[in-house]
């Protein structure tokens, strides 16, 4: 919840643990009120979410990213023809 028009999230202790400090991570959040809100910072620890003019408003939020030692990880494709 957007408190001030901000908000603080700080990622689970096994999240931070998992996840790969080599690849970028995707933030995505849904606004659940009346409130124009975006992701300002983010970091492999935390994100900082903001309204645009200050409101309080709840939001959904999804965090992703690369799983430490997967960086470089080919997935198994099967050919378009088989």
């Amino acid at each position: 919840m957007l408190k001030n028009g901000r908000a603080r999230i700080e990622f689970l202790e096994h999240f931070k643990l998992a996840l790969s400090k080599e690849a970028p991570i995707v933030a995505i959040v849904t606004p659940t009120s009346r409130c124009q809100m975006y992701v300002k910072e983010k970091t492999h620890s935390y994100i900082i979410v903001e309204s645009f003019d200050g409101c309080s408003g709840s939001f959904d939020f999804l965090i992703m990213g690369v799983r430490k030692d997967y960086e470089n990880y080919k997935p198994i494709r099967l050919k378009k023809n088989q």
